[in-house]
């Protein structure tokens, strides 16, 4: 999706999604589709990524958002597209903390702790590891 998004295959994009790629996958950088989309200044693609459901204002490693790289690529059209994006979500999140508390997953979470109410864990097992009330407790997913 990232090859696709960057040389603006939006049809491809379309299809991917369809067969099961997930449209918020990260490259080891941080970067999603839609960053490697600002890159090259495909306005157009990143529209099919938003209306996909992808990342638009997540940072990668070193906190750059797409628009950023749009910004620093010098792809004018694409960076107001994109801030107008990041608006529109900044706004959502707002009504949603004044709202009803949301049950929406943050997926650039620090803390892999955090992930416990995510993920299906059982945090200690006493059969592993010497687990039990005085013993080491190590994480394992339950099957």
């Amino acid at each position: 999706i990232h090859c696709a998004a960057s040389r603006g295959y939006s049809e491809c994009i379309k299809l991917l999604v369809q067969n099961g790629c997930m449209p918020y996958a990260k490259d080891y950088r941080g970067w999603s589709a839609a960053h490697f989309a600002a890159e090259a200044g495909k306005t157009a693609t990143c529209r099919v990524l938003y209306t996909l459901g992808a990342p638009m204002d997540h940072a990668d490693r070193w906190g750059f958002r797409p628009s950023d790289v749009a910004r620093v690529y010098g792809h004018t059209e694409c960076l107001k597209y994109l801030r107008q994006i990041e608006g529109e979500l900044r706004t959502k999140r707002e009504k949603q903390k004044t709202g009803r508390k949301s049950q929406s997953v943050d997926w650039d979470r620090e803390d892999p702790a955090d992930w416990r109410s995510f993920v299906n864990i059982e945090w200690g097992n006493p059969e592993f590891e010497g687990g039990g009330a005085s013993g080491v407790y190590i994480p394992y997913l339950m099957t």
